[in-house]
């Protein structure tokens, strides 16, 4: 990867626009997952064995959060 520069602000520029160029979707509501799946994904997560193995616990609440945010957040 040819960088500008040498610093995370480059290399996240470089990642997403190359996301982009490969048509990528940016966000969770991009691949069509709205509110109304939130609940449902999030206990699937929770109760997942590997949600185990996570370095710091998280609650459904904290998922539903970060899937909150995934839904409507680009990159």
């Amino acid at each position: 990867m040819a960088l500008p520069g040498h610093d995370f602000d480059d290399l996240y520029g470089a990642t997403g626009a190359l996301l982009d160029e490969l048509d990528i979707p940016s966000d969770l509501g991009a691949l069509g997952v709205g509110e109304e799946q939130v609940a449902e994904i999030a206990r699937k997560a929770y109760d997942d064995p590997a949600c185990g193995t996570n370095p710091a616990p998280a609650t459904i609440d904290q998922i539903e959060t970060l899937l909150r945010q995934a839904i409507i957040k680009a990159r």
